[in-house]
């Protein structure tokens, strides 16, 4: 059977010659890249302070490694937005974004961030020395969190500078919600701080000791990497891989304004920097809330009981949110219970007044930054709804317009939601699954009257598609016509404005459109550039 992919080729520049099919694919390897298999890798780690080293790491930061930590470094290890495993990484972005001068903050908060500043800006002998002042002024759910605890990893264990411990009980390991590593400056210790916190996540997540945590959840946690006075905040999960995001890089110390000076409100540079702390204090501790509650909401295997076993811990109810280069496809036949896209949090949506139900079965391509996944739809409250199998897509932007236009007109998927969800920070599309080939040919005639058909309607909307390239062409098995996917892209060429005010400027590339040669762009085509129906019209030639 054939199936469709939404992905588009922004960083590849090569070119193929016939349709897909799914038996021509490049598959994942069950066993290289199982999750288990993943976190027997990870357990033969060195030491982190060892495997944080610069000698090391560019050996294991490599896509052949399963291993491998997704942290953009080097690029093409970049991982997918964290926010689709747990929501507590879009609530981080969001509270760390908001203007300091917006929020009500305690004497006590204030106090804590200029002890903090004081500690963290001098100057000290040794690492042990500054940790130790941390220690006093450094505390998050009420725990001081610089005070270098062992933790057991398999057979071995690993002393981190900086912990946040969660103990569920029953006699279960302990969990942990935040870990840290600290440098006494830039340049000591022989590796960056950040590098080390991850290293430690992946030991601790792929230990044996975790082993029950790891089958119930993506792990996910905070990492603290403080060398000197300059603190870096990082998202951590375990899904198909061990994937990092930096949520925040800040300076703990004076900092310049970052408005305009005001006659009528000035703050010294001092003064910011106390109120960032503070502001970084807060969000830390209500995420961190939000990570114990998740762990606290699983049913957790024994610790000593292999996978398979029975026996369990129920704790709590089931976790509820607070708020609301290779792009093949993958084989359908590696859908399985245990596959880590169901770790994906985002399940269930209300349309037309009837709540629908997602499961997750796999993701839908192996290039892991893209987040789209292959799931089934049910629905609790529409009775006459029949399971159907979808495409979940997660994307920054998207053109929700474009796409039910050509939806409608039967050339693009049907769409069953579409929003942007706050609660992850992301658009969320769910539409039906097409099966069908990757156009990687010179269209037949029909095709490209159909292809033509859309860009026309597309255009006649005063909207641009802007990515038409192979990878969105799909040709249907059914009618032999053509379905265009992928609408991040797509948006307005003229300017909309209301009275003199501009509602939405005209849509553009984006900055880091892939400009190298082989991609065949037109003439006018580069990153922040506007997207014209000309470039359309290009590449609908070329095709």
């Amino acid at each position: 059977m054939s199936i469709w992919r939404l992905s588009h080729l922004s960083n590849l520049g090569e070119s193929q010659h016939e349709c897909t099919n799914i038996r021509d694919t490049y598959p994942i390897s069950e066993d290289k890249f199982a999750r288990q298999a993943i976190a027997s890798v990870a357990q033969k780690r060195p030491p982190p302070s060892t495997g944080a080293k610069s000698v090391q790491l560019i050996s294991s930061q490599v896509e052949e490694r399963p291993d491998a930590a997704y942290n953009h470094r080097p690029p093409e290890l970049a991982p997918p937005p964290l926010s689709i495993y747990h929501p507590a990484f879009a609530r981080f972005r969001r509270e760390m974004a908001t203007p300091t001068e917006s929020l009500q903050l305690t004497d006590k908060e204030l106090q804590q961030a200029s002890l903090l500043m004081d500690v963290s800006l001098r100057h000290y002998s040794s690492k042990e020395q500054r940790r130790e002042a941390l220690s006093k002024v450094f505390f998050l759910d009420e725990q001081r969190f610089w005070n270098g605890t062992s933790i057991n990893v398999n057979d071995t264990k690993m002393d981190p500078d900086g912990v946040l411990k969660l103990d569920l009980g029953f006699g279960s390991v302990s969990l942990y919600t935040i870990l840290g590593e600290l440098k006494n400056g830039g340049g000591d210790g022989g590796c960056d701080p950040s590098d080390q916190a991850q290293c430690v996540y992946i030991k601790l997540v792929s230990s044996k000791q975790y082993e029950h945590v790891r089958a119930a959840s993506c792990c996910p946690a905070l990492l603290l990497g403080l060398s000197g006075h300059v603190l870096a905040v990082w998202g951590a999960v375990f899904a198909d891989r061990f994937f990092f995001e930096r949520l925040a890089l800040i300076y703990i110390g004076p900092q310049p304004p970052s408005a305009l000076p005001s006659p009528t409100m000035g703050r010294s540079d001092i003064e910011i920097g106390v109120r960032e702390v503070a502001k970084l204090f807060c969000t830390l501790e209500h995420c961190v809330q939000d990570i114990k509650y998740h762990y606290r909401s699983l049913d957790l295997l024994a610790p000593s009981s292999p996978i398979s076993s029975t026996t369990r811990f129920t704790i709590s109810k089931p976790f509820t949110p607070r708020t609301s280069r290779k792009l093949d496809i993958l084989p359908s036949t590696i859908s399985t219970p245990l596959d880590p896209s169901r770790f994906v949090y985002w399940k269930s949506f209300t349309s037309q007044g009837n709540q629908y139900n997602l499961a997750y079965r796999r993701r839908l391509t192996e290039y892991m930054t893209k987040p789209v996944f292959v799931a089934s739809l049910t629905s609790s409250s529409d009775l006459n709804f029949r399971v159907t199998e979808v495409v979940v897509k997660f994307a920054l932007r998207y053109n929700e317009a474009g796409h039910r236009l050509l939806a409608d007109a039967k050339l693009a998927p049907r769409i069953h939601y579409c929003s942007f969800e706050i609660s992850i920070g992301l658009w969320v599309i769910v539409m039906d699954y097409i099966q069908g080939n990757v156009c990687n040919r010179k269209l037949t005639k029909s095709q490209k009257d159909s292809l033509s058909n859309a860009i026309r309607i597309l255009h006649k909307n005063n909207l641009v598609f802007g990515d038409l390239r192979e990878p969105n062409v799909i040709i249907t098995e059914a009618e032999n016509k053509v379905c265009l996917v992928d609408f991040e892209w797509c948006g307005p060429c003229i300017d909309i404005k209301e009275g003199d005010r501009l509602v939405q400027p005209r849509v553009c590339y984006p900055s880091d459109i892939s400009m190298v040669p082989g991609m065949d762009w037109a003439l006018g085509v580069g990153r922040d550039q506007v997207i014209m129906k000309e470039h359309d019209l290009y590449r609908l030639e070329k095709m």
